[in-house]
């Protein structure tokens, strides 16, 4: 998604921008083709415009479209990432 979609969503900017992101995902061995979205609602619009084949999702959002759902990790959690990036920031700055 990309970041104003996630205001939207969330209420505030991601930490890391939707190209930063976006540099993560390509590099992973067997993505194709990383495509931006403006809706939270993506998967049939995915599937049509860009002939994407399938779509992950987490278990938690559930959204109508997506072929394959991943977990909910909390040791992977948003918010164990920030506190370890800030934890490391300061550790540094000592």
């Amino acid at each position: 998604m990309t970041d104003e979609c996630i205001k939207k969503y969330k209420h505030h900017y991601p930490i890391m921008s939707y190209k930063e992101r976006k540099i993560i995902v390509e590099a992973l061995k067997d993505v194709f083709m990383v495509v931006p979205q403006d809706t939270f609602e993506f998967a049939k619009n995915l599937k049509k415009k860009h002939g994407i084949d399938i779509i992950f999702d987490s278990v938690s959002h559930k959204r109508k479209g997506s072929d394959m759902f991943f977990m909910y990790d909390d040791s992977i959690s948003s918010t164990i990432i920030k506190e370890r990036i800030l934890e490391a920031s300061r550790s540094r700055e000592k």
